[in-house]
């Protein structure tokens, strides 16, 4: 495994946002644990807190294993092992030590700021530049608490944000990473990127960007005022097209901007901004378009105008919506 997919993977654990194959990926690498020391150098502060919790846990419970040992078991399957119970151990003794020089390898280390926004919440915040980010419900920002020794103003996102990039005399960087493979980097512009489960888009209004497609492409792209590129799982399989940009962050005012959207679309959207879940017991329903604009200031009125544009009977229950065609 690469430093990058681990640091990934237990930052996706540190948030609690962590899928069951990527907690598979990530038990598959403890298990060989004492193998991989030097993969542990540049981790940031919530990776290496992950890790040194979960490497704890694991020399907690083989001790705890000891002091209930089964008799007669062959050599091969004894419980204990302290020849690599040591071995963990001082991984997860070299892993404090890493620790403290984790401020000169990682930049997200020092003064580490997370911002999180709950289902259907919208907040501004403040970067240490002045830059403002806009975040939607269910989003996530982390970035370094103080960027004046920083050669690049990195932040990391999952969610959805709008950015406000304010240039820097001295000409400095700014990066939005979604992933190890995908990140945006501009110097001073306002563009917005959705980095969601159903994909990822970028669309840029003001300025210019360049969205950088991973390392084993070595590719990157040049967006222009009005241009959006989005992609489900790949970066190198994007699409690029001229969109209204402010369609697509007309959710920074709280207003829904449709354009023969279809059901498809705005159910996703509802399931990963406002934690709905919606069904269907006749999928054609959500290949319906719709256009207009709906205030986003509350569900419960988005949901009767979906009604009312679709013909659709909408029933709610918690975070459960169902769609049905009206009966004629």
């Amino acid at each position: 495994m690469t430093n990058e997919r681990l640091q990934y993977l237990l930052d996706q654990q540190h948030t609690g946002n962590i899928s069951e194959l990527e907690a598979a990926e990530l038990d598959s690498w403890y298990s060989q644990t004492e193998a991989r020391e030097n993969l542990t150098a540049r981790l940031s502060e919530n990776a290496a807190s992950a890790l040194e919790v979960r490497l704890l846990s694991r020399i907690n419970h083989e001790i705890d294993n000891t002091e209930n040992p089964v008799e007669n078991l062959e050599p091969s399957k004894k419980l204990w092992e302290p020849a690599r119970l040591y071995r963990i151990a001082a991984v997860f003794l070299g892993l404090l030590v890493v620790g403290a020089g984790l401020y000169i390898y990682d930049p997200f280390a020092a003064k580490q700021v997370s911002e999180v926004t709950k289902y259907g919440e919208i907040r501004t915040v403040l970067l240490p530049d002045g830059s403002e980010v806009i975040l939607n419900g269910n989003s996530a920002i982390t970035y370094a608490g103080d960027w004046k020794n920083d050669d690049t103003r990195e932040v990391r996102l999952k969610g959805e944000a709008y950015f406000k990039v304010v240039h820097t005399s001295d000409n400095r960087k700014f990066s939005v990473s979604t992933d190890e493979h995908f990140s945006v980097d501009v110097l001073g512009t306002q563009f917005s990127v959705n980095s969601r489960e159903s994909g990822t888009r970028v669309v840029l209004n003001e300025g210019k960007v360049q969205c950088n497609l991973g390392k084993e492409q070595g590719d990157a792209l040049i967006l222009k005022p009005g241009e959006l590129i989005e992609f489900d799982t790949k970066p190198s399989k994007y699409i690029r097209k001229s969109v209204e940009a402010d369609q697509y962050s007309a959710w920074k005012d709280r207003k829904l901007i449709l354009k023969n959207t279809t059901l498809r679309e705005i159910s996703d959207m509802l399931t990963e901004t406002y934690g709905l879940h919606i069904t269907t017991e006749n999928p054609d329903l959500l290949g319906r378009e719709v256009s207009g604009s709906v205030p986003l200031d509350n569900v419960e009125t988005l949901l009767e105008g979906l009604a009312e544009a679709c013909d659709l009977n909408v029933r709610r229950e918690g975070e459960n919506v169902s769609f049905a065609p009206r009966k004629r």
